[in-house]
C-alpha cells in the first residue's frame, strides 16, 4: 500500500508543476543531468525543483508557459518499496495515480521500452473541463523512476515539438 501511495503522489506532483508557470519556450537545447544520469532536449532553460512525494525526494526540471509545459523528473525508490510487486504493477500504479489525482480521463496507456530494455508506459489523459492533455512517459530503470510529461492543448501535445522532447530522453553513464 505504501508503494502505491508513493507512486501516485510522485506522479501527481510532477503533473501539477507542469504547465502553470510563465518562463516561456525557446530554442531546444540539450539538458544534461549528471546526477540523474540522463539527457534530454528542453525548449529553453529548465527550472529545477527539489520536491518530496510520500517522504521520498525527487528532482524535477521543467520549462513552461501559460498554456503548455515540458517536465522531466526522477526519484530513487527505497529498497523496501522496490522489492515488493512486479515492475508492471509499479508502472500501473504510477499511471493510475497520475490520472486519478488530476481527475483526468485515461485516453491511452501502453507498454514501451527505454533503450530497448527498461520497461515503461506511455500515457495520454484528458484533463477535467477540457483544460488540456497530458502525455507522459514513465520508466523504471533499476531503482529509479523517470517521468517525462508534456501538457497543453490536444494539438500541441501531439505536435512534433512535444514529441521532440519526449523522444530525446537518453540515459547516460
Amino acid at each position: 500500500m505504501a508503494r502505491a501511495k508513493w507512486v501516485a503522489a510522485w506522479s501527481v506532483v510532477l503533473v501539477l508543476c507542469c504547465g502553470c508557470g510563465k518562463s516561456g519556450f525557446g530554442e531546444y537545447k540539450e539538458f544534461k543531468c549528471e546526477g540523474g544520469r540522463f539527457k534530454v532536449l528542453m525548449p529553453g532553460t529548465p527550472k529545477e525543483e527539489k520536491l518530496t512525494a510520500a517522504g521520498i525526494p525527487l528532482k524535477t526540471f521543467r520549462v513552461e508557459s501559460w498554456d503548455k509545459g515540458c517536465a522531466v523528473a526522477y526519484a530513487d525508490i527505497p529498497d523496501e518499496i522496490l522489492r515488493y510487486g512486479a515492475t508492471s504493477a509499479k508502472l500501473d500504479a504510477a499511471v493510475d495515480g497520475m490520472v486519478s489525482n488530476v481527475n483526468g480521463k485515461l485516453i491511452r496507456n501502453y507498454d514501451i521500452l527505454l533503450a530497448g530494455r527498461y520497461p515503461g508506459r506511455e500515457v495520454k489523459a484528458q484533463l477535467p473541463n477540457n483544460a488540456g492533455i497530458i502525455v507522459a512517459r514513465i520508466y523504471l530503470v533499476r531503482q529509479r523512476f523517470y517521468e517525462l510529461i508534456v501538457t497543453g492543448s490536444q494539438s500541441w501535445a501531439a505536435a512534433t515539438e512535444a514529441n521532440k522532447f519526449l523522444d530525446s530522453f537518453v540515459l547516460i553513464d
